[in-house]
């Protein structure tokens, strides 16, 4: 179930009401991408948001929505807002580095542990199985 975003710290946006879906769309727009070529952005300090095309949106919220069902830590859906095309999906914040940026200083010891906690999550993945081959709504497969 996804709740309304009724407080969001948004700079001059925060206050304790309800935000339409036009006057989010128009602060994500206004808002600048984590890097370049980047479908996520950073709206507020616990808020980004997720730029998804449509054949595709609810194939990511059933995927987060099946990590959740596994015990997997995933950012928890605020807000899907449909509008020109696009979905924003507005989600939790992780804070910390990214693990691209944090692999180089890491320990060879923190690279073991870090290696044996993906291990146990791909065995959590590996334990379901899904009708479909590709995508979890529609089995559509993008990478060939």
């Amino acid at each position: 179930m996804i709740t309304p975003l009724y407080i969001l710290s948004l700079g001059a946006f925060h206050t304790n009401r309800f935000y339409s879906d036009s006057e989010l769309v128009s602060h994500i727009c206004a808002s600048s991408r984590a890097y370049s070529g980047s479908r996520i952005s950073i709206i507020s300090p616990n808020l980004v948001f997720k730029q998804a095309v449509e054949p595709d949106a609810d194939s990511e919220l059933q995927g987060i929505q099946f990590a959740q069902q596994l015990g997997l830590r995933v950012p928890s859906v605020k807000r899907f807002i449909r509008g020109d095309g696009d979905v924003y999906i507005i989600i939790t914040r992780i804070c910390g580095r990214t693990m691209e940026a944090a692999w180089s200083t890491m320990t060879w010891l923190s690279t073991i542990c870090v290696a044996f906690q993906l291990r146990c999550q791909v065995t959590i993945m590996h334990r379901r199985r899904s009708p479909k081959a590709g995508l979890l709504v529609t089995g559509q497969c993008n990478s060939i």
